[in-house]
């Protein structure tokens, strides 16, 4: 199984992360409306630095095939 998807939580708030072809792409409803931004290559994001993001944490990490 590979990485797919994090939902972190903060400040009452969702927000996203989800991977394709190894880019992570980031969701914020409020911020960034419809659109999804690009922040790098998986292969860039090393240790905890997934599990955090914008000061909110991690709350449900979405695995598949």
């Amino acid at each position: 199984l590979s990485l797919k998807g994090i939902i972190y939580s903060g400040s009452n708030h969702f927000t996203s992360r989800f991977m394709v072809n190894n880019e992570i792409w980031y969701h914020d409803g409020i911020s960034t409306g419809a659109k999804c931004i690009k922040e790098g290559q998986l292969d860039d994001f090393e240790g905890d630095l997934l599990f955090k993001c914008k000061k909110k944490e991690a709350v449900v990490v979405i695995y598949g095939v």
